[in-house]
């Protein structure tokens, strides 16, 4: 449905993976809680508790963030997606190469969301409101 957007999309991806922020030594593995996002997050007055850790694993920072970032159901705005940056970098002490890797990512991770999405097409009824909401996600980003 959106293979010539995407393919313009993985060109671009491609193009840019030999970059040297790219390069392996450059990379930021943590360990990542992986399904995370508003939905798994309880807040208290002082404190916020990550649940759900059924995925967690080794991870490069690039896609912690972009899961808190880009996750469909909990979309963050321009600031609230700086802050998240801002936070990580600060906090995780990370080198100046990830928010490179970061900006060139969001377009897998928008192909990603956006294949998550249409996969809740589960019959002709459906269709039309999930390639909606998929098309709206795409085209966010």
């Amino acid at each position: 449905i959106f293979k010539k957007e995407c393919e313009e999309e993985i060109k671009i991806i491609r193009e840019k993976m030999g970059a040297e922020h790219w390069k392996k030594e450059k990379l930021e593995i943590i360990i990542s809680p992986s399904d995370i996002g508003i939905h798994n997050i309880i807040e208290t007055q002082n404190r916020s508790y990550f649940i759900d850790f059924e995925y967690a694993g080794y991870d490069e920072v690039t896609k912690l963030a972009l899961d808190i970032v880009m996750q469909p159901r909990h979309r963050l705005g321009n600031k609230e997606e700086e802050i998240v940056i801002e936070g990580l970098s600060e906090r995780l002490k990370l080198n100046s190469d990830w928010r490179k890797r970061y900006e060139d990512a969001k377009k897998i991770q928008k192909i990603i969301w956006t294949t998550i999405i249409l996969q809740g097409c589960k019959n002709e009824e459906s269709f039309n409101s999930i390639l909606k909401k998929a098309k709206k996600y795409f085209e966010m980003y």
